[in-house]
């Protein structure tokens, strides 16, 4: 059975111009053929724009890449916001990784794979399970 996975945005930038052992966990975690990924539009907006204005095509080329080929879209609705609201106040959530978190429960997330450090605040949430590679 495929584990439906978030990937944050951090874990993208780290497979692409990451170094050692953060590089190393970040491919491992996209390569794993137990995983089925889901695109996320708040990742997306975290990665995509600045390799395009910047004509970095390579590097948006390969962000564009992962959410075009991701087999799960989920959607930005208003039970997105709603849960992103609830969660950035119960746990002190920054806003863009509530609602990150929030359409990973929303569209039925088994997990959220994050470069964040476990003891940032989204490490918190109950309804996912939140996975870090970071490494010190």
């Amino acid at each position: 059975m495929s584990i439906r996975t978030v990937i944050d945005s951090c874990v993208l930038r780290v497979a692409l111009e990451g170094k050692g052992e953060e590089n190393r966990k970040a491919l491992e975690a996209l390569d794993d053929i137990n995983r089925v990924f889901m695109a996320i539009d708040f990742v997306a907006l975290e990665l995509i724009p600045k390799p395009i204005f910047n004509k970095f095509k390579e590097q948006a080329c390969f962000y564009k890449s992962f959410f075009d080929d991701a087999p799960i879209h989920v959607e930005v609705t208003s039970d997105v916001t709603s849960l992103a609201l609830r969660l950035a106040s119960e746990h002190n959530i920054g806003p863009m990784d509530s609602l990150i978190v929030s359409s990973a429960i929303i569209g039925g997330a088994d997990e959220l794979i994050t470069m964040e450090k476990p003891t940032k605040p989204m490490h918190k949430v109950k309804e996912l399970k939140v996975t870090s590679l970071y490494t010190a």
